[in-house]
């Protein structure tokens, strides 16, 4: 998405090296839809020139961060977009919560998503 923008992407999932770890149905979708939004309001609205996404393991749950060094988003943008609603329904359907923070310089979309039983019965 980045790859023709003077923004320069980062990705870091160390935590799921050499794993796999299965998904429910329809979480995989959820979930790149909810980050193709995200990326794509940096894209869009931060000026930023770098973006960085960071996946995680933790004991019972999924934590996905997004975060721009643009401008931030504002108090009133975080209430009425159409996408911004959107992300907030599909995190819900899948269990999880969603954070948008207004950085020092920019912002941090923070995802937590708790592990289903029946992917826990996976190694981890």
């Amino acid at each position: 998405m980045f790859e023709k923008t003077p923004i320069e992407f980062y990705s870091d999932a160390e935590d799921l090296e050499n794993k796999e770890i299965p998904l429910l149905l329809g979480w995989s979708r959820e979930l790149v839809l909810i980050f193709k939004e995200a990326m794509t309001n940096a894209l869009k609205h931060s000026n930023a020139t770098e973006v960085h996404l960071n996946l995680k393991l933790e004991v019972s749950s999924f934590v996905f961060t997004l975060a721009d060094n643009g401008v931030g988003m504002d108090e009133d943008g975080r209430a009425g977009s159409v996408g911004l609603k959107s992300m907030r329904n599909r995190i819900k359907s899948l269990g999880g919560t969603i954070y948008f923070e207004k950085l020092e310089q920019g912002t941090q979309v923070r995802l937590i998503v708790p592990i289903p039983k029946t992917v826990k019965e996976f190694e981890i």
